[in-house]
């Protein structure tokens, strides 16, 4: 088992690596022992997360988790700086070594600066920037005037670029941790701006992207790369979505164009979600940009190599991305064109359905719907979708007739809730034919033991139906003793030992053992104790050579008494 003291020895050394150096550069900003054994940290990254571990009283971890976004394994660079901390903090336990928390309380600072001359300040400052990369890129952003700040931003994320590269005798390679320091500097800063000066922020974000997506395409799309291009691109929607300045709006949309000719190639859908944002902004004098720009990125991906299905969502994506301007400029007469020339993707469909719906057209909902099921024969996946959608245009147009055969077409393909839907229209006796009518066709479909037929009988309450399931499916009685406990407790008693029997026999490791002896003491709780343990005798004489078996069952008895 991994513990806090051989974890290096499981976890890819460059995580390990990583970590200690989070570690020893205080990244960790507080631990916090929660439980006994159960620890929770903040750690600063690319912003703050939250990491936790649990471990057993042999300090094994137990569990572990942190909310960044690494998805490449259990352990995250975060993680092994608090196993780091950890191993320290045991081994000095015995000095009384203490869990720290974040220090919030910055008034003693305060106090000490307002009595400083600025000139010693500005000394101290030039001192820490000197020795502190991080500290000089934050004056640099925060004081420099706007164009300046675009440059430093700039060279900032550069040099960092530049200096991460380390050289040792069998070559060199990137460390991607220090290559997106700087990055991460220009990302803090544009967040700090965006309550001020939502364009500046959206142009910072706009440098990290250009900066970063080279790396990110030379490195093998890595993702701390790729999460620093995502920071940006939130920046730069939220930004659009918040200026009010027609000059602001206008210099943000060309400004976003022209970014989207660089990246579209190697990030497609980021590119097209771009586009969207300008969509919101867009005016009549400027909206042939985007029409141009979403021309040349659908020319471009026509030339990809890609699947067909991959195909037809791209596509799909950027017709809808033109659907907005039209809307936003169109007469109604060119708005319905444009769903019809675009009705051969299932998003347009939808629309012209959720358009007929709107126009309380039920008929027409319904007959689309029908029309496309029959185009889309072949794909359960879409048919199941229009269907859906015709149910909804059915039970608007109260036809009862189709309402029945859909939602008994869902039930039988395991979706029973359409099917309950019909019990508050339909009045007590054609709900009883009808409900009869499922449960026999279920039967002859051999699916009286599938999880909906439960569902359906356990929702009605058919207690003899239940029984019977319980009966037919031994293992389904752990869920199912709720409903029959009262009524039918011999059978539910003579179920569950028919349960541990066929359990016990199928059982061979120790594992599985305590599974059978969970199952015993669960029975016995339902006040079988006597029960429970005449089973218990009955296993111990059946599996008497099955000494890890008899053991686990000795403990149960041990319980019982």
């Amino acid at each position: 088992m991994i513990n806090i003291y051989n974890f290096g020895d499981f976890i890819d050394t460059r995580i390990i690596s990583r970590g200690f150096n989070y570690y020893q550069n205080n990244h960790i900003i507080s631990v916090e022992e929660t439980e006994k054994n159960n620890f929770e940290a903040q750690i600063r990254g690319s912003s703050v997360y939250i990491t936790s571990i649990e471990l057993t009283e042999d300090l094994e971890i137990s569990f572990c988790f942190c909310d960044c976004p690494y998805d490449y394994g259990v352990y995250c660079k975060h993680i092994v700086a608090l196993l780091y901390y950890l191993s320290d903090y045991y081994d000095s336990f015995e000095t009384n070594t203490k869990l720290f928390t974040a220090n919030s309380d910055l008034s003693i600072v305060k106090d000490i600066l307002a009595k400083i001359d600025k000139s010693e300040i500005v000394d101290f400052l030039i001192n820490i920037a000197d020795e502190n990369e991080i500290v000089a890129n934050k004056i640099l952003l925060a004081f420099s005037d706007k164009s300046l700040s675009i440059n430093y931003a700039s060279r900032i994320i550069h040099n960092s670029i530049n200096d991460a590269y380390v050289y040792t005798r069998n070559g060199s390679y990137l460390d991607i941790e220090a290559a997106i320091r700087g990055a991460e500097s220009v990302l803090d800063r544009a967040n700090e701006l965006f309550v001020s000066d939502k364009l500046q922020a959206a142009k910072l974000a706009m440098v990290v992207i250009r900066e970063m997506i080279d790396l990110y395409e030379e490195n093998e799309y890595n993702y701390e790369a790729s999460y620093c291009i995502e920071k940006a691109a939130l920046i730069i929607e939220k930004s659009v979505s918040g200026i009010e300045s027609k000059i602001e709006k206008d210099a943000i949309l060309r400004d976003v164009i022209d970014l989207v000719s660089l990246v579209h190639h190697v990030l497609p859908e980021m590119s097209l979600d771009m586009l969207k944002y300008c969509v919101q902004i867009a005016e009549d004098s400027n909206r042939h940009l985007i029409e141009s720009k979403l021309y040349l990125i659908e020319n471009a991906f026509n030339m990809l190599d890609v699947s067909q299905y991959y195909e037809m969502q791209y596509l799909e994506q950027i017709n809808l991305a033109k659907f907005e301007l039209v809307k936003k400029f169109n007469s109604d007469v060119i708005i319905k064109e444009y769903i019809i020339a675009n009705m051969k993707y299932p998003a347009f469909k939808e629309i012209a359905f959720n358009e007929a719906m709107k126009a309380k057209n039920y008929k027409e909902a319904i007959k689309l719907c029908t029309k496309w099921e029959q185009e889309d024969a072949l794909s359960d996946r879409k048919i199941n979708r229009w269907k859906n959608l015709r149910y909804r245009a059915c039970k608007e147009a109260n036809d009862l007739t189709q309402l029945k055969t859909l939602a008994q077409e869902f039930a039988l393909r395991g979706e029973p809730s359409y099917f309950k839907e019909l019990k508050e229209i339909l009045n007590k006796e054609e709900w009883t034919y009808e409900l009869s009518k499922l449960l026999n066709l279920m039967k002859n479909k051999k699916m009286h033991l599938s999880s909906t037929y439960r569902e359906i009988i356990v929702y009605e309450n058919l207690t003899e139906e239940i029984v019977n399931f319980a009966r037919r499916k031994p293992d389904s009685i752990t869920q199912l003793f709720t409903y029959l406990i009262d009524d039918y407790q011999e059978e539910v008693k003579q179920i569950y030992l028919d349960y541990i029997r066929r359990e016990a026999k199928s059982a061979t490791y120790r594992k599985q053992y305590r599974g059978v002896c969970k199952i015993i003491l669960d029975f016995a709780k339902l006040s079988f104790y006597k029960r429970a343990n005449c089973i218990v005798d009955e296993l111990k004489k059946t599996y008497y050579r099955k000494p890890a078996f008899i053991d686990e069952l000795s403990k149960v008895d041990r319980q019982l008494k």
